[in-house]
């Protein structure tokens, strides 16, 4: 028997190579076809987007710090992710003043959330839904006004009804462009979500020769860019983000019942490449690492005590998109 299947197997190998070889021009043909493509049809990578979609596997969690975690249980260690997408739609673009609708979602699967009346370790889906009216204003040859009014819905739901979950956030900026290209802007973020929050925000972008460019708008990010061709870049960037998910009344001990919410906040430093690969389509990827400045549960009222800390440590950052972009 075994010489039997050996002798089979040897008799079936050349088929299989000869289909292979057999579809070899064809293959080769179709490769080629799709990059000479590419190449013919590849625009702007500053071109404007109208979707956008990403993939970012986030740290595993560390040994939590729990009042009621019994002993002997091991916590999980799995990778969590994050799915985000966002849909750009014109509202108004003719005339000195434009305006674009924005459409968010994100969805975070936060593996590690200890559960005490039964001891064991589950996962949190935690969703933001987002809407948005963007409003650009030419205000002269040199001054620009850029608002931005977003509402969110951030919880364990797709659209959640509590108003703890809803946040309100203004953005406006003034930009003034400079003789030599540089833009200087100033302005302020507003956010409302059961109480009021104001940071000021500074802008300042500018390039810098040999397709180099600056652009950092403070207090949320800095990038340089590098221009490799007409349709594709080079970036370095460190980002500060942060988020809050309203997770409604959670048994956090014992018989004991209170209203959380999850708050994160981190500083992210990657390198990433972007390529418009046809008139539509384009793609992104970007790595380096990601720094937890604050990452647990708290409680959601006056007092803002920590009941669970995920204890995260420095960790890998990986992120992988796709875009669809406006044509010329």
């Amino acid at each position: 028997m075994t010489t039997k299947t050996a002798q089979n197997s040897n008799t079936k190998m050349p088929c299989s190579l000869k289909r292979l070889v057999g579809n070899l021009p064809a293959i080769f043909g179709l490769l080629t076809s799709l990059f000479f493509l590419t190449k013919a049809s590849a625009q702007d990578i500053g071109a404007p987007r109208f979707f956008e979609f990403s993939v970012q596997p986030t740290a595993a969690n560390a040994t939590p710090g729990f009042p009621s975690l019994q002993p002997g249980v091991i916590p999980q260690s799995r990778p969590n992710y994050k799915l985000q997408g966002a849909l750009r739609f014109p509202i108004k673009i003719k005339g000195n003043t434009k305006i674009i609708g924005e459409l968010k979602h994100k969805n975070e699967f936060l593996n590690g959330y200890y559960v005490s009346d039964d001891d064991r370790f589950e996962q949190l889906e935690l969703r933001q839904s987002k809407g948005s009216v963007i409003v650009f204003s030419q205000l002269n040859d040199r001054w620009k006004l850029t608002n931005m009014l977003s509402v969110s819905s951030n919880s364990t739901d797709f659209i959640s009804s509590n108003a703890n979950a809803i946040q309100f956030r203004n953005v406006s900026l003034f930009e003034r462009e400079m003789n030599n290209g540089s833009v200087i802007g100033f302005g302020g973020s507003v956010t409302y979500d059961q109480s009021l929050t104001v940071i000021p925000v500074l802008k300042y972008a500018t390039p810098f020769g040999n397709g180099w460019h600056l652009d950092m708008v403070l207090p949320k990010e800095i990038e340089v860019s590098k221009s490799l061709s007409k349709s594709s870049r080079l970036l370095f960037e460190v980002k500060g983000s942060g988020s809050n998910f309203t997770l409604g009344n959670q048994q956090v001990a014992n018989d004991y019942s209170t209203a959380s919410i999850y708050r994160r906040m981190d500083v992210t430093g990657a390198v990433g490449y972007q390529k418009q690969v046809t008139p539509w389509v384009g793609f992104s990827v970007s790595a380096g690492a990601n720094l937890p400045v604050r990452s647990g549960i708290y409680t959601n009222d006056q007092s803002n005590t920590r009941l669970y800390d995920f204890k995260e440590g420095i960790s890998p950052y990986f992120r992988v998109g796709v875009f669809l972009s406006f044509p010329n």
